[in-house]
């Protein structure tokens, strides 16, 4: 959706700008709860991988745990990199939320959000294949553990 206040050049009206910043502070919680979402998921895959490091009696999957390993390490500072973001986001809307400044402040605030949004976006399309390759090795253990 295109910001409606990039091309107008006045102020949007008080109750135009508290509007505008609900509807960010709405999706900056929803980006906070899929996030806390991510970090757990990513918390219990690690503990998955802890029990198939703890139950291989054979070291053939060894290569392929550490790979694991990092690359949830890698998720954890991503994740945790966009839960500072999004909560400093939250916060300088919620101070900002109440005192309507100049045009330019909603306009560096949709730049702010898009980047984020798609961080977000990119963040997520990488979890995801995380998590199918996971669930992939999960499977070639138990068919190799029968």
């Amino acid at each position: 959706m295109k910001n409606p206040f990039t091309t107008n050049d006045q102020i949007p009206d008080k109750n135009e700008w508290v509007s505008r910043l609900d509807n960010y502070l709405a999706e900056v919680t929803c980006w906070q709860k899929m996030i806390a979402c991510r970090i757990e998921k990513n918390l219990l895959m690690k503990d998955v991988l802890s029990c198939i490091l703890q139950n291989n009696s054979n070291n053939g999957f060894l290569e392929e745990i550490e790979n694991f390993q990092t690359r949830f390490i890698l998720e954890d500072e991503t994740y945790t990199a966009l839960k500072r973001s999004a909560g400093d986001l939250d916060e300088y809307l919620m101070k900002t939320r109440m005192e309507p400044e100049k045009r330019e402040t909603l306009i560096q605030i949709e730049k702010v959000m898009a980047t984020l949004r798609g961080e977000i976006e990119n963040s997520d399309r990488h979890f995801q294949i995380v998590c199918t390759s996971f669930k992939q090795f999960q499977s070639v253990v138990q068919i190799c553990a029968s």
